[in-house]
């Protein structure tokens, strides 16, 4: 279920000592105190925010699922994204606006977990991110949180994960013909 498929996330990105290659090299577990599957990482004993996570999505406007992403992170977390003021005068986006500060106060290993969990994604789309590299999976973060509209939200993650690992892929083709012809070296 759900509490393995994080707790698979959690063990693939657990901090290693030594070299690194992909993101099972390089990250830990997931979510606020209590979920299973963390071993106690992010356990803080910060402030919370100001107000009510139902109180700052209600008074901004926001999506249900920015709430459940929003109830996921640890109390110090939560006031770093709800307690900044919003400006959300000209905004067209105002899930985004959140969403970036989550990105800015989250490390990428819990966004990883929160991302499976609200999206209910299977254990073979965890088995497939726990073989990311940390560009990978911030270019899987970035074509969108939550995944919309889908009958099945594991078959688009997949499609994400392979368009993520064809983009970095590609852009280290560049960096290297870009090394070579530049005769660096």
């Amino acid at each position: 279920g759900a509490a393995a498929a994080l707790a698979q996330v959690a063990a693939a990105f657990a901090p290693q000592t030594g070299g690194g290659g992909g993101l099972a090299n390089t990250v830990g577990a997931v979510g606020p105190p209590g979920l299973p599957g963390r071993g106690g990482r992010f356990e803080d004993t910060g402030a919370d925010a100001s107000m009510s996570t139902e109180e700052f999505c209600s008074a901004n406007g926001l999506e249900q699922w920015v709430g459940e992403c929003l109830d996921l992170l640890t109390p110090s977390q939560r006031a770093a994204v709800m307690d900044p003021q919003m400006n959300t005068g000209r905004a067209r986006n105002v899930n985004g606006i959140v969403m970036s500060r989550v990105k800015k106060a989250v490390p990428l290993d819990q966004r990883l977990g929160i991302f499976v969990q609200i999206n209910g994604l299977s254990e073979g789309v965890v088995d497939r991110i726990s073989t990311l590299t940390q560009v990978q999976a911030e270019g899987l973060l970035d074509s969108g949180f939550k995944i919309m509209k889908a009958e099945n939200p594991s078959a688009v993650a997949m499609k994400r994960i392979t368009d993520a690992i064809r983009n970095h892929r590609a852009s280290d083709l560049r960096s290297e013909f870009r090394d070579f012809v530049g005769g660096g070296g």
